[in-house]
């Protein structure tokens, strides 16, 4: 079991990101587990957590080789088992540059660069779906200097390369929506691509993998999201669903995936199938609903690697919504305050509270950086 004899030093060397509060959450309820954040942002409010055991600050390097210079120093100054990546950029520069880590073996399982690139542009995995017979929306690339294009409305316009959250995507509806578009978006060196409009309800398929094979999976619904349908969910519904679990294990496999990824899919309601929109190569803002659902997917890569842990396959069916999400749940309704068990069990509140000072932190920068923006005006 996992820190039972002795602690396990592990190292996230990408802490910058914003999926860090929701990794370390993962790893707070374990004994023997020790945190070390490696950033280049020194500002960073999870380096206040009671569950961080040392929080490294490194100015931003010019060049990747640096960074990786830098992770070096770590591994020497400090006893870290495991290396864990949680970002995109983060895991991309390990897979490119692993042959530069000092204790390479120490890394995380994670795909190699072929596919992880394959999967992290958007129309290299529509190419690579469409050749292995996955079902996905129809995609073009963008060509803004041809007129005449055929164009079929509505549909979805987004970049290749994106960070998720409903970032850069874009519903057009009409020929004047794509007008204005092409004359905002018109950026030298930005490839956009279109797919199909699906009409139907959102999934993902949450996956942990090593050599292609699903060793850990949750599926959920959405039934909550932020701004607009594009934007993160703010709330969910694990469920169990074969299909999505075949699509998913069928992309899996032909991309030869290892470490965690993210599955997005719309159902075609026209069509009665499901549909992998895009592929997340990293952990994901869900990643407590995953947890609430009885599978800890930092965890589980970290037990894969040390090969010293099984946790449970199967995942709980039930419904989860973020702090957002858990806000405007109650804001329907005032009554639903007294929903102590759910609002305790199905929400991120137990961390928060267990885990305040990142969250005040937080809180008072962006009360300040208001305050700032209003006293320049």
């Amino acid at each position: 079991m996992i820190g039972k004899d002795k602690p396990i030093s592990i190292l996230i060397p990408d802490g910058e990101s914003h999926l860090l509060i929701f990794v370390v959450n993962c790893f707070s309820g374990i004994k023997g587990i020790r945190i070390y954040v490696m950033s280049d942002e020194p500002r960073v409010a999870m380096r206040f957590s009671r569950y961080v055991y040392n929080f490294s600050f490194y100015p931003k390097t010019k060049n990747k080789v640096d960074w990786i210079s830098n992770l070096n120093k770590e591994l020497e100054k400090f006893p870290i088992d495991v290396i864990l990546p949680i970002f995109e950029i983060g895991i991309r520069n390990l897979i490119a540059h692993k042959d530069l880590l000092k204790y390479p073996e120490k890394l995380v399982a994670l795909p190699n660069l072929t596919d992880f690139d394959s999967a992290i542009d958007k129309w290299s995995l529509f190419k690579h779906m469409d050749k292995m017979g996955i079902p996905c929306p129809e995609t073009n690339l963008v060509c803004f200097d041809n007129d005449s294009q055929l164009i079929d409305y509505p549909f979805i316009v987004k970049p290749t390369k994106g960070f998720g959250g409903g970032m850069g995507v874009i519903l057009i509806h009409n020929n004047e929506d794509w007008g204005h578009f092409i004359k905002q978006n018109t950026i030298i060196g930005v490839k956009y691509l279109t797919q199909k409009y699906i009409k139907g309800d959102d999934y993902c398929c949450n996956v942990l993998c090593l050599n292609g094979d699903i060793k850990y999976y949750t599926i959920q619904k959405g039934i909550r999201w932020g701004a607009n349908r594009f934007s993160a969910q703010t709330g969910y519904i694990f469920i169990r669903q074969n299909d999505i679990l075949s699509i998913a294990t069928k992309l899996m496999r032909s991309l030869n995936w290892s470490g965690v990824a993210c599955i997005d899919l719309k159902y075609d309601e026209q069509q009665k199938i499901f549909k992998v929109i895009e592929i997340n190569t990293r952990y994901w803002s869900s990643l407590m609903g995953s947890l609430a659902a009885g599978i800890n997917f930092p965890l589980l890569s970290i037990g894969i690697h040390l090969n010293n842990y099984e946790g449970k396959g199967e995942f709980n069916v039930i419904e989860y919504l973020n702090l957002k999400g858990m806000l405007n749940y109650l804001k329907e309704d005032l009554t639903r305050t007294f929903h102590f068990s759910y609002i305790w069990n199905n929400s991120p509140l137990k961390y928060a509270l267990k885990d305040p000072i990142p969250m005040i932190y937080k809180l008072i920068s962006r009360t300040k950086n208001i305050l700032l923006k209003k006293l320049r005006r």
